[in-house]
């Protein structure tokens, strides 16, 4: 029987290197260690660890920094240092030099190291593209193009580009055709706008032979006569100069008529038909009903009337010979001298001051006194055999709530209201409103001011 006295390790180990600049390098390694599991005695362990070692190599000279962590918590700081090809350092220099207090591990290493130095290929124009594989070694130029410039960036090398300073195609070795019309921009008389061959690289939108540079019309298929233009009407004035393309016209009117031959053509002509003035448009001057207003301005050509209304009379609806318009009264006649009002009589208005003077109220009540009946029924006797109409208007001081008082100026109206109508007034002759504690005549501060405040006014009013 054989027995194993001896296990291999096994583990994982990666190491990365990376070259931050130039001379200036750092290597990241880890190990895990994949047999710690094993409670035999005789099997060797690695332990689990991590490491960076940042180091400078120049061509005689190295120096590295190992910096390693186990999974014990064990933090090692190294210090290698290389001279010509000798390699002195170790991996853990507190412990070397006696600085740490518990020692697991302590190495001390010596190492020959021959570098093996390159020279870097010739590049003459510092392109990073060696002189060996440069076709244009004395300028510098991309790998793509074998180390030859693009100045214009259009992809094709200066050396096989006809026009190596202004972006082109490749069809024209290079050089452009801006508006992509298969014409090269130097043979190309519209570079800017796609054309034909045919035409050396200009359009002839309309298709009539004639190129849109020369053409008067580029849209309408017209003849070389005019100029790439039609004369639709057939007035031997070309359309795009024509105001009136549809219409045969003179020349001195930009090819628009003038049917009545007064010298204005149509489309200025308000009486196109008819032969006019110029002072007036071409209309002749008409005054039918002669109110010095001529008829096509005149609203009322039929009816004399003055210029601020449009030749019109004004109305006089109550034809009391005051017009609506000046006529306080204008459905009822009246005076010329009271502004179309009926006048009233002294005797008339002095029934209008006794009813208003006796007019009287309980407090806070709309309920008149007897003191006011005598003078009311006399109002409504004046009323009852005259076309007058009355408007009684209620209001109250600021004594008590606003809507109370609003109330009140109502109930009061309203209750005159009723007693002329109990006295055969016709309702249709009686208007009444109210308004509360608004419009005061009297200072709502004093008795007396108050006292005023609170009325009912009635005034003969006429439609």
């Amino acid at each position: 029987m054989v027995r194993r006295i001896c296990g291999n390790p096994t583990t994982i180990n990666l190491n990365v290197d990376l070259r931050v600049v130039n001379h200036i390098y750092v290597n990241v390694g880890g190990r895990l260690a994949l047999n710690q599991g094993s409670n035999s005695f005789s099997r060797v362990h690695y332990v689990n660890s991590i490491s960076i070692t940042p180091r400078f190599e120049g061509a005689f000279f190295g120096a590295s920094i190992p910096v390693r962590y186990n999974q014990f918590g064990e933090l090692n700081v190294g210090l290698g240092l290389r001279l010509g090809p000798l390699w002195v350092g170790s991996n853990n220099l507190l412990a070397v030099t006696g600085l740490q207090k518990s020692i697991t591990t302590a190495d001390l290493y010596v190492a020959i190291k021959m570098p093996i130095l390159y020279h870097a290929p010739k590049d003459d124009d510092g392109d990073f593209v060696s002189n060996k594989l440069d076709e244009c070694d004395q300028i510098k130029g991309p790998l793509e193009f074998n180390g030859c410039p693009d100045s214009d960036g259009d992809g094709i090398p200066n050396k096989i580009d006809d026009c190596p300073y202004t972006v082109g195609v490749a069809a024209f070795n290079g050089c452009p055709d801006t508006d992509g019309d298969g014409v090269e921009d130097k043979y190309d008389d519209c570079p800017d706008v796609p054309g034909s061959k045919f035409y050396s690289g200009c359009p002839d939108t309309d298709g009539d032979g004639i190129i849109d540079m020369n053409d008067s019309c580029p849209n309408v298929a017209g003849i070389a006569f005019y100029h790439g233009c039609v004369d639709t009407d057939g007035d031997s004035i070309p359309d795009n100069l024509d105001d009136c393309p549809n219409t045969p016209g003179l020349a001195k009117f930009s090819g628009c008529p003038d049917t009545d031959n007064d010298g204005i053509a149509d489309q200025l002509d308000l009486c196109p038909d008819v032969a006019g003035l110029d002072s007036l448009q071409g209309c002749p001057y008409t005054d039918t009903d002669g109110d010095s207003i001529q008829d096509k301005y005149d609203q009322c050509p039929q009816l004399a009337g003055p210029l601020e209304n449009n030749g019109c009379p004004y109305a006089d609806s109550d034809n009391d010979s005051v017009p609506d318009k000046d006529d306080l009264c204008p459905m009822t006649p009246g005076l010329v001298s009271n502004n179309g009002c009926p006048v009233i009589n002294e005797e008339e208005v002095e029934v209008l001051k006794t009813a208003f003077n006796n007019l009287e109220f309980y407090t806070g009540k709309a309920k008149m006194k007897p003191s006011s009946f005598a003078a009311l029924k006399e109002l409504a006797e004046l009323l009852n055999k005259t076309d007058y109409k009355l408007l009684i208007e209620g209001y109250t001081d600021n004594v008590g709530r606003e809507t109370a008082n609003m109330r009140l100026s109502q109930n009061r109206a309203k209750a005159i209201e009723m007693y002329l109508v109990d006295h055969n007034v016709k309702e249709s002759k009686l208007t009444v409103k109210w308004y509360g504690e608004a419009n005061p005549v009297g200072d709502n501060e004093t008795e007396e001011g108050r006292a005023q405040n609170r009325r009912v006014e009635m005034k003969v009013i006429f439609d």
